[in-house]
């Protein structure tokens, strides 16, 4: 049981309200207290910070709240005295705010590297769900941390977050996010483009593609494995020239790195000309005529003589090569000229333009020409060729018994001879047998044995060198070898068993 004395002062003084409360709505804060007698006075305070401000003198205080203005205390007093209440922090509540996109770590993000993206609000209650757009679209990621690892350049763009609540949402301000990277993709164009004429300007550009973009552009002329600069701008001109074998290429570098293009070679186009390595080569009956021609597009080649154009045939061939670098190289042959042989001409063009030439196949003005190398090949072969048939033959004769026949230049009549020798320009073959010619006899030795054996023999006509030594000789067939029939008879000597031969 409480005994409240005449003297006391207010005692248990407290804020209460019904919460909780939306922001911006009205709320009434009523101020209880213990007092005996009753309290005589209310005062209301906000606070503010450090500041405090009286805002009502009642036992109860109808107000707007905002996050900023939800602190409030009263104080109750009597005649005896007074006392505050505890400081009272008003429930509001209230949709996300200050919503806003946090980039870590701050500043360009290097191709290749990581990064995330917050997107942080303050709301009451919490938000409850986020949304993240990049360029307008709509994100997969739905919470408040957008992480992206391994970035590419394709990353860059303007970034935002929606957080909500049950009371509202709100949408960030956009947040550029700057992927940055070497130069890549650097190639070379050209204007004009495609095929260029001889002599023409060119220009070519150096494009790439870098963030930052590139400040340093270099150009490169290439022959061989020297290099050399010859430009510092992003567009390099000059005049082409034909025959030229210089590539063309550049560098393009920002503060992550450099790279160069693909090395360009300019298509420069020109009419044929006939070179000075046309020329013709006589060789026994042929004449071979050789027209070379340069020229890009690559020329045509077309032989004309005596006036009137020759094609491709068995008499007369022709036949094409590519030498590159825009040569071809027309061959003609020529069987049996005669000295007045009219001149021969090769003319040659493209789309750009013609020229020809004519030769002079005249003998005195064609060199009989063998090539060296041809001729040793051949020599060589030759020598091959013999010693492969020789041989054999040689040790085929050496091991075998030969029976040869002689002429006899005093008795005008050849004679046989079983001899290791071969005489000159006789061939020998004891598998053909012959009959005997009209002039052949066989004498019949009653008694005797005897052996008929056929030879056939070819041999080349003797060597005579006046018109009696042809007296002696009977010849019969062609003047350069003649076939002719000899008879052997073979005796047996009834004395000494011995053999006899006799030739006719």
């Amino acid at each position: 049981m409480n005994i409240l004395f005449l003297s006391d002062p207010p005692n248990n003084t407290s804020v209460s309200y019904f919460g909780p409360v939306k922001e911006g709505d009205l709320i009434t804060l009523t101020c209880n207290s213990d007092a005996n007698p009753a309290v005589e006075s209310y005062t209301w305070f906000k606070v503010s910070g450090e500041d405090v401000v009286s805002v009502g003198f009642k036992n109860t205080l109808s107000t707007p709240v905002t996050e900023v203005d939800r602190q409030f205390y009263c104080r109750a007093s009597n005649k005896y005295g007074s006392q505050n209440s505890s400081i009272t922090y008003i429930d509001i509540h209230f949709s996300p705010k200050e919503t806003a996109v946090v980039v870590d770590p701050t500043g360009p993000v290097l191709e290749g590297g990581s990064v995330s993206l917050l997107c942080s609000s303050h709301s009451n209650p919490p938000v409850t769900n986020y949304t993240w757009y990049r360029d307008d679209e709509v994100d997969q990621e739905t919470g408040p941390i957008l992480m992206i690892e391994d970035v590419n350049p394709s990353f860059s763009g303007d970034y935002h977050c929606t957080a909500k609540n049950h009371l509202g949402e709100e949408t960030s301000a956009k947040v550029h996010l700057d992927v940055q990277f070497p130069p890549k993709n650097t190639s070379v164009s050209a204007d004009p483009s495609g095929t260029v004429l001889d002599g023409s300007s060119l220009t070519l550009t150096c494009t790439t593609i870098a963030n930052p973009a590139a400040v340093n552009i270099t150009w490169f002329r290439a022959a061989g494995r020297k290099k050399e600069v010859v430009g510092s701008k992003q567009d390099f001109t000059f005049n082409v020239s034909k025959l030229s074998e210089d590539f063309y290429f550049c560098e393009a570098a920002n503060i992550h790195g450099a790279e160069y293009s693909d090395p360009a070679r300019i298509n420069v186009a020109f009419p044929p000309g006939i070179l000075s390595s046309s020329r013709c080569i006589k060789v026994l009956s042929q004449t071979r005529c050789s027209c070379d021609s340069q020229g890009n597009p690559l020329p045509s080649v077309v032989w004309e003589l005596a006036g009137k154009l020759v094609n491709h045939s068995a008499d007369i061939p022709i036949r094409e090569i590519i030498l590159g670098s825009g040569v071809i190289r027309s061959q003609i042959t020529l069987y049996r000229l005669d000295e007045n042989v009219p001149s021969l001409v090769c003319n040659s063009s493209n789309s750009l333009g013609s020229d020809g030439l004519a030769f002079n196949v005249s003998s005195s003005e064609i060199q009989l020409s063998l090539h060296p190398l041809s001729l040793l090949i051949g020599c060589a072969a030759g020598a091959s060729g013999m010693t492969l048939v020789c041989i054999p033959l040689l040790i085929y004769f050496c091991r075998t018994r030969k029976t040869f026949l002689a002429f006899n230049k005093d008795k005008g009549r050849f004679s046989v001879n079983k001899s290791q020798e071969k005489p000159s320009g006789l061939s020998l073959s004891s598998e053909t047998s012959f009959q005997p010619s009209s002039k052949a006899h066989m004498k019949k030795n009653t008694g005797k044995e005897e052996s008929l054996t056929y030879v056939h023999v070819e041999f080349a006509l003797p060597q005579v060198t006046s018109e009696d030594d042809l007296e002696d000789v009977d010849f019969r067939g062609r003047a350069s070898k003649t076939t002719d029939y000899a008879e052997t008879c073979r005796e047996k000597s009834e004395t000494n068993g011995k053999d006899k031969e006799k030739v006719t």
